[in-house]
């Protein structure tokens, strides 16, 4: 589902949810629906500097997520909303069977394919299947660190805090070689994708998108890269 928050400077459909009918790869994943929330056009911008002059060095990347206040208010917002939509008693009449999730480091570890973690996670399914009252408990102690999620949503300090907490990036960062005019002083490639200042140095992917398109990146990549290839074979063909 794609829709608009509606605030003031901010793009029409920059919010996304998605449902997966499995969370993981293990026995537990397979009992548990996802649902997932993001902000298609965040405020926030990251950056990418160089740690080393030794190429076999990875650059320190940070995204700097949330630091735009608009961009708090709306994964708040969403947040709500989803909860909104799922605490229902029509669709889960056991309100505390939903709880919040995030990528965190315990859950990375969990996630890795491999015989333990494969046994662990068919331990844990099968507690879902503990009476409801026990269940809840062992959801709010170990999940929630012992705070019901209503309570969080109830408390805008405590929803903002936990989304802070929460939020990671989903994987498509943009922008960190954008395209411009070369004399735009914030340009890495100029329209053709070379390197200002550089020769027989081009790039051709995500990260000379001027701005982050509102959706996923996967198509204006390939656009970006047929396109620039097109002129490379035209001019030294």
């Amino acid at each position: 589902m794609r829709y608009s928050y509606g605030l003031e400077g901010c793009d029409r459909s920059d919010m996304y949810v998605t449902a997966a009918a499995r969370a993981g790869w293990h026995r537990l994943g397979a009992r548990l629906g996802l649902y997932f929330l993001w902000c298609n056009r965040p405020h926030s911008a990251g950056r990418v500097s160089l740690v080393s002059p030794d190429p076999g060095r990875y650059p320190s990347v940070e995204l700097n997520l949330l630091d735009d206040p608009r961009d708090l208010e709306r994964m708040m917002a969403g947040v709500r909303m989803l909860a909104g939509l799922v605490i229902n008693p029509v669709l889960n009449a056991a309100a505390d069977d939903f709880f919040p999730a995030s990528l965190s480091p315990r859950i990375k570890r969990l996630s890795a394919f491999n015989r333990a973690n494969g046994i662990a996670a068919s331990i844990l399914g099968a507690l879902l299947d503990v009476p409801a009252r026990l269940r809840h408990l062992v959801v709010k102690q170990f999940l929630l660190n012992g705070i019901a999620f209503g309570e969080v949503l109830a408390d805008e300090h405590a929803l903002a805090d936990f989304v802070r907490r929460s939020v990671f990036g989903v994987w498509h960062p943009t922008g960190t070689c954008r395209m411009g005019d070369p004399s735009d002083p914030d340009a890495v490639v100029d329209p053709g994708g070379k390197v200002i200042g550089s020769e027989n140095l081009y790039v051709a992917d995500a990260s000379v998108m001027p701005r982050l398109p509102t959706a996923n990146t996967n198509i204006p990549t390939i656009m970006i890269a047929e396109k620039i290839s097109d002129t490379l074979l035209s001019q030294f063909a």
